[in-house]
């Protein structure tokens, strides 16, 4: 689905569970893998390519966003 966006939209949501997001987010992300992502975290990818050429380890992961408790 994402490499069916169109250039002009440059951000994207994409909300799942676990263990189907991590999976996601390992395959895009060549620089670091994760074990688990906890309900309400965010886990944030960067690429520069348009979303026609996105495929696995493409995206960088700039940061995990872990909610206070």
């Amino acid at each position: 689905m994402l490499t069916l966006l169109p250039d002009s939209i440059r951000e994207v949501m994409v909300v799942g569970h676990y263990p189907t997001v991590v999976e996601l987010h390992n395959h895009l992300a060549g620089n670091k893998q994760l074990t688990i992502l906890n309900t309400g975290e965010l886990a944030v990818l960067m690429f520069t390519s348009s979303w026609g050429a996105l495929s696995g380890g493409m995206a960088n992961h700039e940061y995990t966003y872990h909610l206070p408790i």
